[in-house]
């Protein structure tokens, strides 16, 4: 009974089997048939691109290509495969810019030190008056993402990388005179106290002449000030590739050494001279120099948004907490060499920094982008030189124990070109 239920259904299925040998041009055979319009629509079109994720296998028939489709669906990353490991290889693996820096800072602490002789109301000049000028700058990054190994990520998912910053701007100068003969009494004088009961004169003095010979009743008294910034990061990039094509975030931390240094000479020439004359014998100066360093940790974020498949917004804010070593230097003397003191102090304190990019950038090639945005910079905790001025300039004990309670803001544009490869 098997046997014969066996041989009927053989003989159903027979003619089916056999129709299936024939191949579109009705050519009965064993063997796999060529399709010549498939080969003939690829030869014919040479230019033509395939789908994404299909390849031409034998015979003309596409095959699916399963590496070329997870590239596909991951951004930014297609068309580099993976190695052995199954770590991805991804297209950009260098990148770097280079930028100019016009960047300013916030007023200083207004010190008065000047008035008019004998009307002590009229004060006539402080240090908000030398205020530094805007100054320009140049800021370097390059970096370089992992491939493989223990610091790159899951294929295809998300990358490490690292990089390195450092931006400078050139020193900021700023200056402010006034004249004895710009007012009625004829001199300028000094807010500063100059009483010092140890000496003879009763007065602070230097290289033996009493300091009111120089600072009270003056011909002309000035400001000099001149500020210079420097900063070096060192970051640890972890970029998320998945996402849409319009917006992506790379977080980074790292470390910064952050200097920021100020000079500020306040000059005055005795009644009936001039700056430069004599040698510089009858005029003095106060020179006050701050310096800070900020070394710590730092984290932040770089965020990314296409408005178009070529212009684009981005954002990227950073903070951290650094220990600033600050070291100061307060030097009395005159234009030809004499000295009063020379006063170092030393002193240590947290600061926090803080920093803000934000702008637009223009996607001009496929591994080329420009940028134009907006920097601020705001930290604490700052020795400023404004701050050290003594009230009384025989206070040499509060001059070696520097002012750190300052407060810096740099602001300004920032411009430059990426390139990725």
């Amino acid at each position: 009974m098997r046997t014969i239920m066996g041989l009927s259904l053989a003989l159903c299925l027979l003619p089916a089997a056999a129709q299936a040998q024939v191949s579109s041009f009705n050519q009965a055979s064993m063997l796999p048939q060529t399709d010549n319009n498939a080969q003939r629509y690829w030869a014919d079109y040479p230019t033509r691109v395939q789908p994404v994720g299909y390849s031409t296998g034998a015979g003309g028939v596409p095959q699916t290509d399963n590496a070329a489709l997870a590239a596909e669906a991951t951004p930014g990353v297609a068309d580099c495969g993976c190695s052995d490991t199954g770590c991805c290889l991804q297209c950009d693996k260098w990148f770097g810019s280079v930028a100019g820096l016009v960047l300013g800072r916030n007023n200083p602490n207004a010190f008065w030190t000047t008035y008019e002789s004998n009307n002590n109301p009229n004060q006539v000049m402080n240090t908000v008056d030398s205020k530094a000028d805007w100054n320009y700058g140049s800021e370097f990054r390059f970096g370089f993402w992992f491939d493989c190994g223990p610091l790159a990520s899951s294929c295809c998912n998300a990358r490490n990388g690292l990089e390195v910053v450092y931006f400078f701007v050139t020193p900021m100068d700023g200056f402010s005179s006034v004249r004895g003969d710009q007012f009625p009494a004829g001199t300028v004088s000094t807010t500063i106290d100059l009483q010092d009961p140890t000496t003879g004169s009763g007065q602070v003095e230097i290289g033996g002449t009493a300091s009111g010979q120089y600072f009270d009743g003056a011909t002309e008294q000035r400001i000099y000030r001149k500020d210079e910034v420097q900063d070096i990061e060192l970051n640890f990039l972890h970029e998320q590739l998945r996402g849409t094509d319009a917006f992506h975030v790379t977080w980074f931390g790292g470390v910064r050494y952050f200097r920021f240094t100020e000079g500020l000479i306040y000059g005055s020439v005795g009644n009936g001279a001039e700056f430069g004359d004599n040698g510089g014998a009858d005029e003095a100066y106060l020179n006050i120099h701050c310096t800070n360093n900020l070394f710590g940790p730092q984290i932040g974020l770089r965020a990314d948004y296409a408005l178009t498949e070529r212009f684009g917004l981005y954002a990227a804010p950073v903070m951290g907490i650094f220990a600033n070593q600050i070291n100061t230097r307060s030097h009395l003397y005159t234009g030809n060499g004499l000295e009063g003191y020379d006063i170092h102090g030393q002193t240590e304190n947290f600061s926090f920094l803080a920093q803000l990019d934000v702008g637009v950038n223009y996607q001009f090639t496929d591994h080329w982008r420009a940028f134009l945005g907006y920097r601020l910079i705001a930290a604490t905790g700052i020795a400023m030189s404004d701050n050290q001025i003594p009230h009384y300039l025989a206070a040499t004990d509060e001059l070696a124990q520097p002012d750190v309670n300052g407060d810096l803001i740099l602001h300004g544009g920032v411009a430059g070109l990426e390139f990725r490869y």
